[in-house]
């Protein structure tokens, strides 16, 4: 069997016989199609409401009873600006692009062989992928 090179860059190699990504061989004639699926990134970190929690936690049990008013103005102050980084990180994370699996299906199942950010890279490997795959049928 023949195994010409249909596309190879840095550590992903397509031939007419076997799909090498990221050091994992596929056998072309075992992977029945192709696809991509769009992950988004819709989580917001909650990173920021845990610092807030944990501060105001910490001021008010160093503050004890004495100076009390004046640590409430500081607590306020602080989460004021916790929330501000929460919904500020949130925004970036919201906009951030997002990820593309390209996931091989086999008899076995399925399995995400790339992920990455280019969809466009994405689509040229699946091109090349099912341009294997029409070869070796």
């Amino acid at each position: 069997m023949a195994t010409g090179i249909i596309y190879s860059d840095g550590d992903l190699t397509i031939s007419d016989s076997i799909a090498e990504i990221s050091g994992t061989s596929y056998p072309i004639r075992a992977i029945s199609s192709v696809t991509i699926r769009r992950r988004e990134n819709a989580s917001v970190p909650l990173f920021g409401l845990l610092v807030l929690t944990s501060v105001t936690f910490a001021l008010v049990l160093m503050s004890g009873t004495s100076g009390l008013d004046e640590s409430w103005g500081l607590i306020a102050g602080l989460a004021v600006l916790t929330w501000v980084a929460t919904i500020i990180s949130g925004i970036a994370v919201r906009y951030r692009s997002p990820y593309f699996d390209l996931i091989l299906i086999t008899i076995a199942g399925e399995r995400i062989a790339l992920t990455s950010r280019d969809e466009d890279y994405s689509r040229h490997i699946r091109a090349a992928i099912e341009q294997a795959i029409n070869i070796g049928n």
